[in-house]
């Protein structure tokens, strides 16, 4: 399947849609699990981008990913917030039990690493299949909680490839759905297309979690 430029043929369209609708199982397990809910926002977004697009053109597209990208990343981390405190998971690192606290904790994060990926849409001509795969595989599933989800699905492996699987439609689907709407702003500025592009991404995500990890000791 490939996510990119060119519209959906109408098999690839139901497939995508059908995909939407698993994370609403979650919603009926006890505990009941919301996190996967930011991927059907993501691709309901994708769906409907050729009317939300218009809208969006009104903003200049850099400003425009950033905002999208950070109230999307914080609102997956609100679905993550309740998910964990109805399963009792409260036990992660830079968790809090008071929503206010763990949102407060996040909001700044979030920002910074919106910041970032609009810098390299900027520069650099990704897909949005490619912005998915390479936020959730490299930021989720290498970096998230400083490496201990990558080493959490070696360690359980096979059943560890669903957990990065897991991990991965988490942590790629706000990034994707914020550039989803704003690619084509961005297109219409010249970027490079290069495979330091990933490098570039890897970089500057990193450094992101090194600061934050000495600020939080």
């Amino acid at each position: 399947m490939v996510i990119g430029r060119s519209r959906f043929p109408g098999w690839q369209t139901i497939f995508l849609a059908v995909t939407a609708l698993v994370p609403l199982v979650g919603l009926l397990n006890t505990p009941s699990d919301l996190n996967l809910l930011i991927y059907t926002v993501f691709v309901g977004a994708y769906l409907l981008r050729g009317r939300l697009i218009p809208v969006m053109d009104r903003v200049p597209p850099l400003l425009a990913f950033i905002l999208i990208c950070w109230a999307a990343g914080v609102f997956s981390e609100s679905l993550v917030w309740v998910s964990n405190m109805n399963s009792g998971q409260t036990q992660f690192m830079d968790f809090f039990t008071d929503y206010g606290d763990h949102i407060r904790n996040w909001v700044p994060f979030y920002l910074l690493v919106a910041v970032i990926w609009g810098i390299c849409l900027r520069y650099f001509r990704f897909s949005v299949l490619e912005v998915f795969l390479t936020a959730g595989l490299l930021f989720g599933v290498l970096i998230e909680q400083r490496g201990a989800i990558f080493m959490q699905g070696l360690e359980a492996m096979p059943a560890g490839l669903v957990l990065w699987l897991y991990v991965m439609i988490v942590y790629g689907s706000y990034p994707a759905l914020a550039y989803a709407l704003t690619e084509s702003g961005f297109d219409r500025r010249q970027r490079r297309e290069t495979r330091w592009k990933i490098v570039a991404v890897a970089a500057m995500l990193f450094g992101v979690m090194l600061v934050a990890g000495l600020l939080t000791g």
